[in-house]
């Protein structure tokens, strides 16, 4: 597993793996009354988080795939922290 801080490049990868939980994020599957939610996890979103001071990104890499990542906004407020499924509960 390798870490690193976050950048504008990533944001593709970023809204891709929130994407891949629109459908425990939202009421309707489809996204359907939640437009105002995923414009804001969007790629331009989450680029313009990523070239923000505001924001501080950390993302784990396993084998050259983004596993997850955590957002802070403002240095105290825990912005987003999704991990892809394969890699979930595999802790100790």
């Amino acid at each position: 597993m390798e870490f690193r801080a976050g950048s504008p490049a990533d944001a593709e990868a970023i809204a891709a793996l929130i994407a891949s939980f629109q459908s425990e994020l939202t009421d309707d599957p489809s996204g359907a009354g939640a437009e105002r939610y995923l414009a804001s996890v969007s790629v331009q979103a989450e680029r313009e988080y990523l070239a923000s001071e505001r924001y501080r990104y950390l993302l784990a890499y396993s084998d050259s795939q983004l596993a997850g990542f955590i957002a802070i906004r403002d240095g105290s407020h825990l912005f987003h922290l999704f991990v892809e499924r394969s890699h979930q509960a595999c802790g100790s």
